[in-house]
């Protein structure tokens, strides 16, 4: 389902967008649960409020030329110097091991893998830094005929040590 609102004068043709995303994804078959090619799409995209827009939209509202910063979400977090990327460790390992296990998966090379996965990295600190990852959970969707032990070497020796860094494998 897609929703939401936007003012524009573009006209997307939004199911097909939407059905090419789940298929790039991986989603292309029944088989892997879900298929970009015949899924069911909704979509509930309307104008954006008059409300809003007059504070977004130049020369509407009340001082035309002074423009307000839309509808805003809350957002949490924080930037910190433990990545280059400046994220905490946990976060930005956990962001690479997905990244990575897209690009496995994408490969070939292990064939039993499906677009769905998650993954949780816990890191040990002494004085405010990093020092050892304590425990690395990778969580992905399966073809039901593999064997645990199968996924589980092939995310520790494909995926897990060649993604964390070695200083931090303890």
């Amino acid at each position: 389902m897609l929703a939401g609102e936007i003012t524009s004068r573009a006209r997307p043709d939004y199911v097909k967008i939407a059905r090419q995303t789940a298929i790039d994804i991986g989603y292309d078959s029944a088989e892997v649960g879900f298929d970009g090619k015949s899924c069911a799409v909704l979509t509930a995209i309307e104008p954006q409020s008059a409300d809003i827009s007059q504070g977004v939209t130049e020369g509407e509202g009340a001082l035309h030329k002074e423009q307000g910063a839309g509808d805003q979400g809350l957002m949490f977090g924080f930037a910190c110097d433990e990545t280059p990327e400046e994220m905490p460790l946990p976060i930005a390992m956990a962001h690479r091991l997905m990244e990575n296990l897209a690009k496995l998966r994408r490969s070939g090379k292990f064939n039993f893998l499906r677009p769905d996965a998650k993954s949780q990295v816990t890191v040990r600190y002494v004085d405010g830094r990093p020092v050892e990852v304590t425990a690395v959970v990778i969580s992905t969707q399966h073809s039901p005929d593999v064997k645990y032990e199968k996924i589980r070497e092939s995310m520790i020796e494909e995926l897990i040590k060649k993604t964390i860094p070695e200083q931090y494998l303890i």
